[in-house]
């Protein structure tokens, strides 16, 4: 823009907008910046698998194991499970609870450990802080491939 610097000359309005935007005379080039890159930031939240995981409807926590031959969890799985009640909070729907069930080369899978071992996390996750009202129970269907011994983990699916 133009002004007039006396008997009829011109000359630049300020010479600050060509400093660039953080000269102390330019305040609302600043201000014009700072508006832009506000609202060019991407959102501060960041995305959590799990949270990802649960709202495409299934989720297998390989960090949650199980103690061998035995329907405990595994020491130290208690921060898994109250991030995982912290992701069930953040999306829609019911979920249930299921263990796949563990086959040793010459013997049958195990459904009854598998049963043991799915009520006892379920019992855990609600313990962690888990909502009742979005935990169903937990499931044995006939369907589920066994895994081999100690390689069972905690899965849940979401149910709408």
């Amino acid at each position: 823009m133009i002004r007039q610097a006396g008997a009829g000359t011109t000359t630049p309005r300020t010479q600050a907008d060509s400093r660039g935007p953080f000269h102390p005379g330019n305040r609302s080039g600043r201000q014009a910046w700072l508006l832009a890159l506000v609202f060019a930031l991407p959102a501060t939240r960041q995305a959590d698998p799990w949270v990802d995981s649960l709202n495409l409807g299934h989720l297998t926590l390989e960090s949650v194991g199980f103690k061998p031959v035995h329907p405990d969890l595994a020491d130290g799985t208690d921060p898994s499970l109250e991030r995982l009640a912290r992701a069930m909070e953040r999306v829609p729907g019911r979920f249930v609870l299921l263990v796949a069930p563990e086959r040793d080369r010459s013997l049958p899978p195990d459904t009854v450990l598998s049963r043991r071992r799915a009520e006892g996390a379920l019992r855990r996750l609600l313990a962690a802080g888990a909502n009742p009202k979005k935990l169903v129970g937990t499931i044995q269907p006939p369907t589920l491939m066994p895994v081999g011994a100690g390689r069972a983990r905690v899965e849940l699916l979401r149910i709408n």
